[in-house]
């Protein structure tokens, strides 16, 4: 029996045990391996089953057998297989580093990192056509204070949910178009476009890849839309609403939900309002059942949008009024790009071969690891 309360076995017939089991929780079922990849009698990898799947979803990993945890690997929608990687800067976990694959290619495409030591991820990078190298890069600024009040108001005449997971982007698109032409644009049709544009992939369970805040910005604009990428604070958002711009943002649909907490930005919804006086925001959230004018708490805001380096898709204005109504929408041509998709890579290839001993301890001890999609 091993310090952590595992049953210990010799997985690769040598007579060393160098992996264990067992079921910490009482529940009957195995939810626990551990592997001793160096036959140290230490256990530098520590998988953890916590949805009861019989698939691990969270990895722990000792880079340098010092008994702290240097890494960890987290399957966040329960599919079974890793899609997001944190680093901790010390002995007490504070996260010095995070990357994931956020369009479900096999190919981790964000980045971030604290630059500066104060727990905070400040600084951003993004692989946008799939080729490892970063393309776009940002850093945010420390969060200041709002300006008060009351910024922009409720409009959810005009909401639509998406059906399945990556429909997030074209869905918030859509509900944009119908309010300002006057009639409603199915969020279908825009789907369609943005896989028409080469913006979007369908996977074979039916399920879309998602977007990136640039391939967003072509679609809006190949229907007339004149729209910007930006970062910036909280005042800066609520300037917006208050002129009246229409505002994408990207956020940690977890946070929002109560689900999960994914390090980055994994879903767009549109930011309707901002009360500072009763600290709440306003949303139309197309990846919720009754996500129209969907309340949430303001700090609670604040985070999930953090997570994703307070990105936002902020339409131009168009008419003397700051109104979008004077764009007609009519499709324009778009030169078709690479939505960066490979889906069926082998993860393993690249995240190296501590991936490959804990995929290989895994399966040694019953679980499985495959490769992950992320797509709200």
């Amino acid at each position: 029996m091993s310090d952590l309360g595992l049953e210990e076995y010799d997985s690769d017939g040598d007579g060393i045990d160098d992996a264990a089991a067992g079921d910490l929780d009482g529940d009957g079922i195995d939810e626990t391996f551990a592997l001793d990849r160096d036959g140290d009698g230490t256990f530098e990898v520590l998988g953890t089953d916590t949805s009861g799947d019989g698939m691990a979803d969270v990895v722990q990993i000792d880079l340098d057998g010092d008994g702290i945890v240097d890494e960890a690997k987290f399957d966040e929608d329960y599919d079974g297989a890793i899609d997001r990687t944190e680093e901790y800067l010390d002995e007490d976990q504070d996260l010095e580093a995070t990357s994931a694959d956020t369009d479900g290619d096999g190919v981790e495409d964000t980045f971030a990192s604290d630059t500066d030591g104060d727990d905070m991820l400040d600084t951003f990078g993004y692989d946008t056509d799939g080729d490892g190298t970063i393309d776009e890069e940002h850093t945010l600024e420390d969060e200041t204070e709002g300006a008060g009040g009351v910024h922009g108001e409720a409009e959810d005449e005009w909401y639509q949910a998406q059906a399945v997971s990556g429909q997030c982007g074209p869905t918030s698109f859509a509900m944009i178009l119908s309010e300002h032409s006057g009639e409603t644009v199915p969020y279908t049709e825009v789907v369609d476009r943005a896989v028409e544009l080469g913006l979007l992939e369908e996977l074979p369970d039916g399920s879309y890849t998602g977007m990136y805040a640039q391939g967003m910005e072509q679609l809006m604009e190949s229907y007339g839309v004149e729209t910007d990428v930006e970062y910036g604070d909280i005042e800066t958002l609520e300037g917006y609403l208050t002129e009246g711009r229409d505002v994408i943002v990207a956020v940690d649909a977890g946070e929002l939900w109560g689900t999960h907490d994914s390090s980055f930005a994994d879903h767009y919804l549109v930011i309707t309002e901002i009360d500072e006086d009763a600290g709440t925001v306003l949303l139309n959230d197309p990846g919720q059942p009754d996500g129209a004018s969907y309340e949430v708490p303001l700090e609670d805001f604040v985070d999930a949008w953090g997570e994703g380096g307070n990105e936002m898709l902020v339409t131009v204005e168009t008419g003397d009024d700051g109104d979008l109504a004077d764009s007609t929408f009519e499709v324009e041509e778009v030169e078709e790009v690479d939505a960066g998709t490979s889906v069926g890579e082998d993860v393993g290839a690249q995240i190296g071969e501590d991936a490959e001993a804990v995929e290989q301890g895994a399966e040694d001890a019953g679980f499985a690891i495959l490769n992950v999609l992320i797509k709200l």
